[in-house]
């Protein structure tokens, strides 16, 4: 499962966020700041990790990812981290639009171009939210540290207000679902399902909306065969069931 945490603060003590989500990665917690930004991340570890890679795991070209999900099929000695941030600096956030097997939330940082990008997946597997408060970017895998950090910033209340427009949706007997980016929190947004956020670090705007959907390829493979597909998941279940070393629930 695993958490990401972050904030465009420098001044921000990031580890009150890794602290509530901390349910979510109770295996290892780290962080990464500079004069820009505070990064953190809650480790679930769910796999052989012989090496003690942690994150946020920075490239050889000083970029900086956090990064909650999985890249599917790239064998075990690949770490899939490293391949993800590797893949983003060669090729750029756009190229996950095609190709990429996996799911995922995360946040890019690039110190040389000052700039913080905010991605999921196409449909939204791992959760992702984001307020400004006091004109800095906060996000957070979970909404409830960034409903502590409005309350907490806020000079005239200690409570929250609550967002009218999704609670009329969400109840709603023909919607009954909010696919958007609106959370019941007023100011509490989620990154939506396959959405690019580019944000200047130095400025704390919005600098660029982006889609994984804007050219989105999907080639489907309708001719699966029942007893093989049968066979792949029995396989999967088992390597799970007795991989080494690793605590898990089925």
């Amino acid at each position: 499962m695993c958490s990401i945490e972050g904030t465009t603060n420098p001044n921000f003590d990031i580890s009150k966020f890794a602290e509530s989500n901390k349910c979510r990665g109770p295996d290892g917690t780290d962080y990464y700041n500079d004069n820009n930004v505070n990064l953190a991340h809650n480790l679930l570890e769910i796999s052989p990790n012989p090496k003690r890679k942690t994150q946020p795991f920075v490239t050889s070209k000083g970029n900086v990812l956090v990064y909650n999900g999985e890249i599917y099929g790239l064998g075990d000695d690949v770490w899939d981290v490293e391949w993800l941030a590797n893949k983003i600096e060669n090729d750029g956030v756009e190229s996950l639009s095609n190709d990429v097997n996996g799911m995922w939330a995360f946040a890019w940082y690039e110190p040389s171009k000052s700039k913080l990008t905010l991605c999921r997946d196409h449909f939204g597997t791992k959760p992702l939210y984001y307020s400004f408060i006091n004109d800095y970017l906060y996000f957070s895998s979970t909404i409830i540290p960034l409903a502590s950090a409005k309350i907490e910033s806020s000079k005239h209340s200690s409570r929250l207000t609550f967002n009218s427009t999704f609670h009329k949706h969400i109840y709603s007997p023909t919607d009954g679902f909010n696919p958007g980016r609106l959370t019941p929190i007023d100011d509490v947004n989620k990154i939506y399902p396959g959405q690019v956020l580019e944000v200047d670090v130095n400025t704390h705007q919005i600098i660029k909306w982006g889609s994984l959907w804007n050219g989105f390829n999907l080639k489907a493979n309708f001719l699966w065969d029942k007893w093989e597909l049968d066979d792949i998941m029995s396989q999967c279940i088992s390597e799970v069931c007795n991989a080494p070393n690793i605590k898990k629930t089925i």
